[in-house]
Order: structure tokens, then C-alpha cells, then sequence
């Protein structure tokens, strides 16, 4: 089955947009026609490396929109969606009622075409879990997976809920360490920005001094000479090395063996390992808590854990360990056995499978790993912000003492 979007009239001239389920373009246009409606255009609709910059709607009139940027929602907004959902099914809301309210709410034009996609498909028998997992740049495993144990269970609002406190979470936290990282950024930006103006338009000045006085120059200066005339003159080339820098970066990082070597590094490197850490243990307790309360087996719910755990430490880890408990160990024993749980967790986690109350447990778990992650950010920004002042200042130190180098030594030798 394919997805098309249509622009269509009715016998008396209305014009109506929407999209419609067939297997081919004839079988859409005969679905078309026994709504007794025209057709205008009718194209099957995919998704295009274009619709990561810009999003093609059709407003209730057929007049096209064309709104800039891929429209894909945020952390936040899929939290208040989720809520949204939540609230009218706990309401008794019709569930394709609920779809077509909330594509409407929508700001994004994007993701409201999405919801009016998955509320065709549920329209033509699909279940809400299968038609949103055909969004998985929206709706990840994790969530997918919860709303089918909800779909199973009858309890779709409640899971919809424990999943809302779940996303507001992790909003939470990235915005705790956005926020962390605008004064350092702005400080290295700023210090960069001078540096480089330095370079550019100070030192030149006083390399046309010194060369005017044919006056010997230190070994320092010349370094700082040479790198502000590679710079003015190789401005273009050295930009265009960073931004290849930085894209080989990008791609090395997506790699599942750069992925793993920088993780490993940032647990290894003391400035970031006590964070990193902690994220990925609160990140485990609160998916497999929020996971395990919706009725996901322990099994399906490590695997959506170690899907998502942003580390590829940590994911394999957590791999060894749906290994072993699929043999039959205990959760706590592999856990154990590495240096990334700490003893008081693993502890934790033994309590709650000998009381039956391991859900629980792992809720109160990463209850105390959100406050313990506010503090490893504060700490990390305490410490991250002098190293970096200390470190402009002495970049802007050497070079300002090997521009004024010469003239001390010309004043040495004069007295």
C-alpha cells in the first residue's frame, strides 16, 4: 500500500485536499471517485531529501504553501502532543476524532501532515502503533513500542501519560545542557573572534615595523608573524579546511567505529565522564521503568534501552546483558560486572527483582539520577568555564608578549 495525496472537487465546485491508502494511482482515483469527487492532481506522496528543508501543504481551499525548514517537531512538542492525546482519549474522544483534532493544533505543517497520514491508515484498519511507526524520524521504537502495549493492555491513556512524564524528562535535560553550553560557547566565540582580529590586523602592523627597522626577530614572534600571513592570505583555504574538518567529524562520528571510540573517550576523559555516566544510567532506569510499567517485556525492553541509549558503550553493555537474562540471569548480576553501573544501582536493582517491585525501584532510580545529573552539569560548567577563560588568556598572552618581545629586547640591549 502506498500513501497519495489528492487535490480533488465536488459536483458542485468545492475544492478539498487530503490523502487516501491504495496499492496504485488507478485504484486512488476509483476510491476517488466513489466519494463522488474529481480529481485535480493526484501523486503518491514520499518522503525526498528536499522535505528536510522545505514542507509543500495544501491549505482546505487547494492553494499550495511552501514553508521553509523540515517542520519536524521537537522533543517538547511531541510531549504535549503526547499529553494532548492522553488527555481526550482518558475523555473518551473517539481516536480518529482525537487524530484530526490534534493535526489541526498542529504549528508545524509537517507534522500535521503526518498525523492526517496516520489518521487515514487508522481510517482504513491499521493500528495506531503500525501507522505511526511508519514516521520512525518522529516516533522511535520506544514510543512505538509503548503504544502498542497500551493498544494491548486497553490502557493507551495511561501509557500515553507514563510516556509524556518520559519525554518531558528528556526535554528537560537537553535544554539543562543547551542552557550549560551557551556562556562557554559564547566565551569561545568571542575569544576567537578577537584572536583572529589580532592576528589579521594588529600583528601586520608590527611585522612592517620590524621589517622597516630590519630588526632581528625572536623565534616566538616570527611563529606569530608567519600564522597571522598564512591566515590573511589563506583565510578562504584554512575556513574551508575547518568546515572539512568538522564534516569528516560529523560522518566519523555517525560510523559504528567512531561512534564507539569517541564514547569510550568521553568516558575515559575526567571533565566529561562523571555527566556522560550519569546521563546513561538515568537514561536506562527511566526507559526501562517507563517501559516495564506499560507491560513491555524485560526483554523488548532492554533492546528498545540499548536502541536508545545515545552511548555505544553503554548499548553494548546493555546487549550482554539481554544475552544473559535471556539465559536466565538476573538482571543486577551482568550489570554488575562493569564499571559503568554504579554499586548503589546495581544494589537497587537486586532489592527491587527479589520484592517484584523492579519498575518501581528503577522509577526511584532515576528519580535520584535527574537530581544527580542537575548537579554533574553545574559542576561540569564550574569547572569547563575558568579552564576555558584560563586558556584564552594564555593564547592572548603569547601572543601578545611575541608581538612585544622585540621591543624588550631592543630596550635590553639599549641599556
Amino acid at each position: 500500500m502506498a500513501e497519495w495525496q489528492y487535490k480533488a472537487k465536488n459536483r458542485r465546485g468545492n475544492v478539498s485536499v487530503g490523502y487516501l491508502t491504495a496499492k496504485t494511482k488507478r485504484d486512488a482515483n476509483n476510491q476517488l471517485r466513489a466519494l463522488k469527487l474529481r480529481p485535480i492532481f493526484l501523486r503518491e506522496d514520499k518522503e525526498t531529501a528536499l522535505d528536510r528543508f522545505v514542507t509543500i501543504t495544501y491549505d482546505q481551499k487547494g492553494n499550495q504553501q511552501i514553508h521553509l525548514g523540515s517542520g519536524l517537531p521537537g522533543i517538547r512538542d511531541l510531549a504535549i502532543f503526547t499529553k494532548q492525546f492522553a488527555l481526550m482519549t482518558e475523555r473518551g474522544v473517539p481516536l480518529i476524532q482525537t487524530l484530526n483534532i490534534l493535526s489541526q493544533q498542529q504549528k508545524s505543517p509537517r507534522f500535521s501532515r503526518m498525523i492526517e497520514k496516520i489518521k487515514t491508515m487508522v481510517e482504513n484498519g491499521a493500528t495506531l502503533s503500525r501507522a505511526m511507526s511508519t514516521f520512525p524520524q518522529v516516533f522511535d521504537e520506544l514510543y512505538v513500542s509503548m503504544i502498542k502495549s497500551g493498544e494491548v493492555s486497553g490502557n493507551l491513556d495511561q501509557v500515553m501519560l507514563e510516556l509524556t512524564k518520559f519525554l518531558e524528562k528528556a526535554a528537560r535535560l537537553r535544554a539543562q545542557i543547551k542552557s550549560a553550553s551557551i556562556y562557554p560557547s559564547m566565551i569561545l566565540s568571542v575569544s576567537l573572534l578577537i584572536t583572529y582580529a589580532i592576528m589579521v590586523f594588529l600583528v601586520p602592523v608590527f611585522a612592517e615595523q620590524y621589517s622597516t627597522a630590519q630588526q632581528e626577530i625572536p623565534y616566538i614572534t616570527q611563529v606569530v608573524i608567519d600564522t597571522s600571513d598564512f591566515l590573511s592570505k589563506h583565510m578562504l583555504h584554512a575556513l574551508l579546511g575547518v568546515i572539512g574538518l568538522a564534516f569528516f567529524f560529523s560522518y566519523y562520528r555517525k560510523t559504528e567505529q567512531g561512534k564507539l571510540q569517541i564514547d569510550q573517550f568521553l568516558l575515559v576523559l575526567p571533565l566529561t565522564r562523571s555527566l556522560v555516566q550519569k546521563i546513561a544510567v538515568g537514561r536506562f532506569s527511566s526507559t526501562l521503568s517507563t517501559m516495564m510499567s506499560s507491560g513491555v517485556s524485560i526483554l523488548d525492553a532492554l533492546a528498545i534501552c540499548a536502541e536508545t541509549s545515545g552511548n555505544k558503550v553503554i548499548e553494548n553493555i546493555i546487549k550482554d546483558v539481554i544475552a544473559r537474562v535471556s539465559r536466565g540471569s538476573s538482571l543486577s548480576d551482568p550489570l554488575s560486572e562493569n564499571d559503568v553501573f554504579p554499586a548503589m544501582v546495581v544494589s537497587m536493582i537486586a532489592v527491587g527483582e527479589q520484592t517484584g517491585a523492579l519498575d518501581e525501584t528503577l522509577t526511584k532510580v532515576s528519580e535520584i539520577y535527574e537530581e544527580e545529573v542537575d548537579v554533574a552539569v553545574k559542576n561540569m560548567t564550574d569547572m569547563f568555564q575558568p579552564i576555558l577563560i584560563i586558556g584564552v588568556g594564555l593564547l592572548l598572552g603569547f601572543v601578545v608578549i611575541a608581538l612585544y618581545l622585540p621591543i624588550f629586547d631592543q630596550a635590553a640591549l639599549a641599556g
